[in-house]
C-alpha cells in the first residue's frame, strides 16, 4: 500500500515468486516497476490526427495519467508520438510506423485515428482518447467490440449548451454550427445538435468546411444568417482554427458556446465540457493497467467522467485577444526556425540586422532567443510548447511548417512570420487583410512569373521543366501551383515528382531526368533544400542547367538562381515586428510582400550548358565568383 491507494511492486512481487490475479490488477490504482514484466520499459506508441492545443492537452493527459499510476517514464515506459497533421489519409501509413516499433500499447487521439486504428490495428492492445462513441458512431455494436479495444469517449451536453445560450440570449430563435462533413465525430455531433434543436423549438444554421481557408468563410455566412449564437464541438478542424472562429464572430456580435471549456481563454462565451487534459489522465489509467497485465477485455469503455460548467460572464460576451504592451523591461523575443536552410539563416540574420539598425541593443531592449527544429516536426511541437509557456512578447516563426505550428501550439502570443510563401494559404487568414487578430508577417513568393520568363528566353526550344515538391506541404503545393501558371504563360509545362522527405532526394531526381525535360528548376520546399548538391551533380551528369530561386545554391552547383534577398526580408520582419512591440495591434497590419530579388548566375556554368543571359537581365544580374562572402 502507498498511503490510501492500493499499489502493486512487480519487483517484489517477482522477489516473491507470485503473480497478481486479475482481480487484484483491476482494484489496483498504482502500479510500481513494471518494467520486471518485461525486463525492459514497455513501449507506448501515440497517434495523433492534427497539433491542437485541446489535443495537446489530452497528450499530456495521457502521460500524467500513466506518471499518476506510478510508472516511471524511460524506466518502466516510453512514448513515441505520430501525427498526421490534420492528414486523415496519412493515418493508415502513420499506424503502420507505429506498430513497425512493435508498441506494447497503442494510444489514439481524435475520432479519425480511433477509427483508422480499428480497420487496422488487429494484435496490439488500443486505448483511445478524445474522441467519440465508436458504438454511437456505428462502428460496431456492444456485442461486437474488438477484443483489442478500449477507451474514453465523450457525451456532449448539447442540450444543456443550448439552455445555456437561450438564458444568455433573450428570445434565441437560431443557432449555427461549422463543421467538417468528412469526421464521423463532427457529423455525430452536427446530428445530436438537430435533435436538440427540434427539441427547443431553434432553427439550426450549418455550414460545412473542409480546410481551414474554408473556416472564415463558413463563420462568416453563419453570422449573415443572423444567427443568435454560434456552437462548437467535436470538430478537429474547427478547434485548430478556432482563433479564426473568435474573430469572424466578435466582429459580428455572435456569442459562441462550446463543449470545449478551454475556448474560454481564446473567446468563447459559455462553454459545458470535458477538461481535455483530464480526459487524457482517464485514458493514460487504463493505459497503465494495459501495461501492468489486465487484458484490454477486462476493460470497457466509458465516458469522460465530469464535465465543466462555465456560464458567460457577461453579456459583452467575447473577450478581446490580447495584444503586447509597452514595458520597461527588455522585450522577449522568439525566432522559430524549421530547418537549417540558407534562406531561414539569412532570414534570421535580417531580423538581428533590422533591429539593430533601429538602434535596438541586445540585453537593454531585447532578448532574442533562436530555436532550430532541425526538420522534425516533433521537435519543432516541443519547441512551440516550450515557447508558449515561456510567452515571449513576440514569435517570429521562420518558414511556413514554424508558422503552421506557431497557428497550432502558440495560443495568442503575437506571431510575426518571415520567409512564408503565403500565410493566407499557411491557414493564417482569408486575405492579406483579413487575418488572425495577433498574427502578421511578411510574404516571399518567390519570382516564379520572372523565372518561367526567363526560362523562354534562355531555352526557346524547351517543352517542360522539371521539379521536385514535397505532397502535403502547404508552401510546396502552394510554390508548386504558382509555377505551373507562370510556365503556362510562357507555353511551358511541369515536370513534379514528389520527395518524401530530404534521404529521398537522389531517388526523386534520378525519376525526375527519366521525364522529357529540358531544364531541373527547383521550387522553394523544405525538404528538397538540403540536397541542391545532389540535385545540380545529377542534373549536370545528365546534360541540364539546374534554376533554383535560393541564390545560396550557386555555391552547390546551381547555374543560375533568381530569390528574394532573404536578409532584406528579414529586416522587413523586424520592422513589423517592432510595430508590435510598440504596441499596434498585429490584427490591424496587413500581410506584406517582399519587394526585394535579386539574379545570381553561374557565367562558367551558363557557358558549359550553352547558354546566354539575355541583355535585359544582365544589367542586374550579380555574377558568382565562389568567393564565401557572395552569394
Amino acid at each position: 500500500m502507498t498511503g490510501d491507494v492500493p499499489a502493486l511492486d512487480f519487483a517484489e512481487a517477482k522477489r516473491a515468486g507470485m503473480e497478481y490475479p486479475l482481480e487484484t490488477l483491476l482494484q489496483a490504482d498504482r502500479y510500481l516497476n513494471v518494467r520486471e514484466l518485461r525486463g525492459r520499459p514497455a513501449r507506448v506508441a501515440l497517434v495523433n490526427l492534427i497539433y491542437a492545443r485541446s489535443l495537446e492537452l489530452g497528450e499530456t493527459g495521457v502521460r500524467r495519467g500513466l506518471l499518476e499510476a506510478g510508472l516511471v517514464e524511460g524506466e518502466d515506459f516510453t512514448l513515441h508520438k505520430f501525427n498526421a497533421q490534420g492528414e486523415i489519409a496519412q493515418l493508415p501509413a502513420l499506424l503502420d510506423a507505429a506498430a513497425n516499433g512493435h508498441p506494447d500499447v497503442l494510444v489514439t487521439v481524435t475520432t479519425p485515428a480511433m477509427m483508422a486504428a480499428v480497420n487496422r490495428i488487429k494484435d496490439i492492445p488500443v486505448v483511445f482518447t478524445i474522441a467519440s462513441s465508436p458504438i454511437a458512431l456505428g462502428i460496431f455494436t456492444k456485442e461486437t467490440v474488438p477484443a483489442n479495444l478500449t477507451g474514453v469517449h465523450d457525451e456532449p451536453a448539447l442540450g444543456d449548451l443550448l439552455d445555456m445560450a437561450r438564458r444568455h440570449v433573450p428570445g434565441l430563435e437560431s443557432v449555427g454550427i461549422a463543421y467538417d462533413a468528412s469526421q464521423a465525430n463532427s457529423v455525430l455531433s452536427v446530428t445530436q445538435l438537430r435533435e436538440e434543436c427540434a427539441q427547443r423549438n431553434l432553427v439550426l444554421h450549418e455550414a460545412t468546411v473542409s480546410s481551414m481557408t474554408d473556416l472564415g468563410p463558413a463563420v462568416q455566412s453563419l453570422v449573415q444568417r443572423d444567427i443568435g449564437a454560434l456552437i462548437v464541438s467535436t470538430d478537429n478542424l474547427i478547434n485548430s482554427g478556432f482563433a479564426v472562429v473568435a474573430k469572424v464572430a466578435s466582429q459580428a456580435g455572435v456569442p459562441i458556446f462550446t463543449t470545449d471549456a478551454d475556448y474560454m481563454e481564446e473567446g468563447a462565451t459559455g462553454a459545458i465540457g470535458d477538461n481535455y487534459e483530464l480526459w487524457g489522465v482517464q485514458s493514460g489509467e487504463l493505459v497503465a493497467k494495459v501495461l501492468a497485465g489486465v487484458p484490454v477485455s477486462s476493460l470497457p469503455m466509458g465516458p469522460t467522467r465530469m464535465h465543466r460548467v462555465i456560464p458567460p460572464k457577461g453579456a459583452e460576451g467575447m473577450s478581446p485577444l490580447p495584444v503586447a504592451p509597452l514595458v520597461s523591461r527588455p522585450y522577449e523575443i522568439r525566432i522559430i526556425r524549421y530547418n537549417d536552410a540558407a534562406f531561414a539563416e539569412d532570414t534570421a540574420r535580417g531580423v538581428e540586422e533590422g533591429l539593430a539598425a533601429a538602434g535596438w541593443q541586445p540585453g537593454r531592449d531585447f532578448r532574442l532567443k533562436t530555436y532550430n527544429a532541425q526538420g522534425d516536426m516533433t521537435t519543432l511541437s516541443s519547441i512551440m510548447a516550450a515557447c508558449r509557456a515561456d510567452a515571449p512578447d513576440v514569435v517570429i516563426p521562420i518558414s511556413t511548417p514554424a508558422l503552421q505550428g506557431a497557428l497550432r501550439q502558440a495560443g495568442t502570443l503575437p506571431i510575426v512570420y518571415g520567409c512564408v510563401a503565403s500565410g493566407v494559404q499557411a491557414g493564417a487568414g482569408t486575405s492579406t487583410a483579413e487575418h488572425l487578430p495577433h498574427v502578421t508577417g511578411v510574404d516571399t513568393l518567390a519570382p516564379y512569373d520572372a523565372m518561367a520568363r526567363l526560362i523562354r528566353q534562355m531555352l526557346p526550344g524547351a517543352r517542360a521543366v522539371g521539379t521536385l515538391y514535397s505532397p502535403g506541404e502547404v508552401n510546396a503545393e502552394y510554390n508548386r501551383e504558382m509555377f505551373i501558371a507562370a510556365l503556362k504563360q510562357e507555353g511551358l509545362r511541369l515536370v513534379s515528382v514528389p520527395i518524401q522527405g530530404t534521404a529521398a532526394t537522389a531517388e526523386s531526381v534520378t525519376t525526375l531526368l527519366r521525364s522529357d525535360i529540358q531544364v531541373i528548376c527547383q521550387i522553394v520546399d523544405n525538404a528538397a533544400r538540403p540536397g541542391f548538391s545532389q540535385i545540380a551533380k545529377r542534373a549536370t551528369q545528365a546534360g541540364l542547367p539546374f534554376f533554383c530561386f535560393d541564390a545560396s545554391a550557386l555555391s552547390e552547383g546551381a547555374t543560375l538562381a533568381m530569390g528574394r534577398n532573404y536578409v532584406d526580408s528579414g529586416r522587413e520582419t523586424a520592422e513589423l515586428a517592432m510595430r508590435v512591440l510598440r504596441g499596434e495591434s498585429p490584427g490591424g497590419i496587413p500581410f506584406v510582400q517582399t519587394v526585394s530579388r535579386e539574379l545570381v548566375v553561374n557565367e562558367s556554368a551558363l557557358e558549359n550548358f550553352g547558354l546566354l543571359l539575355p541583355d535585359e537581365w544582365r544589367a542586374g544580374a550579380k555574377v558568382w565568383t565562389g568567393a564565401s562572402d557572395e552569394h
